[in-house]
């Protein structure tokens, strides 16, 4: 048994990459998986990767910062695997030019794209669970919430 035994982790963007990753070591852990990536071919297979690790998993296909494109595809996997516990928010959108070729219009797209991606994801998680220790845990302080759970933001 891991350390993550009996917990549900989501992680969005999931469906390759750093997310695979962090599927992959949260599985290894034990914990039951819920993948949500824009590429539902890439989630699938990496939600079935991560049974080799004897975890229950689950995947949607979403675009996390679309508010209701989120929700189903929480809603969906909650519905097979039950209250997540563990939210990774590893989603966001990039781009592969060089830092010295970026306009500003590109990088505040950039921000503002994977700022929405977290903000949907984490209100999505607040009307979900309760943190039960606050002073252990960081908490977006004016969101309302039923149980305890953790937040994992990935930044690069």
């Amino acid at each position: 048994m891991g350390k993550l035994s009996g917990k549900v982790a989501v992680v969005t963007g999931g469906g390759g990459g750093i997310g695979r990753a962090i599927v992959d070591a949260l599985a290894a852990e034990g914990a039951d998986i819920g993948v949500v990536d824009k590429n539902a071919d890439g989630a699938d297979s990496v939600a079935t990767e991560a049974q080799r690790f004897g975890v229950r998993t689950s995947f949607a296909q979403a675009d996390v910062g679309d508010e209701a494109q989120a929700r189903a595809a929480f809603s969906s996997i909650t519905g097979t695997l039950g209250d997540v516990d563990i939210l990774c928010n590893n989603a966001g959108i990039g781009t592969s030019s060089p830092f010295s070729d970026l306009s500003v219009g590109t990088q505040a797209k950039t921000c503002k794209g994977c700022s929405s991606r977290r903000f949907v994801s984490i209100q999505w998680k607040a009307y979900r669970v309760q943190v039960a220790q606050p002073a252990s845990h960081h908490v977006v302080p004016t969101v309302h919430v039923h149980r305890r759970a953790d937040v994992i933001r990935a930044s690069i």
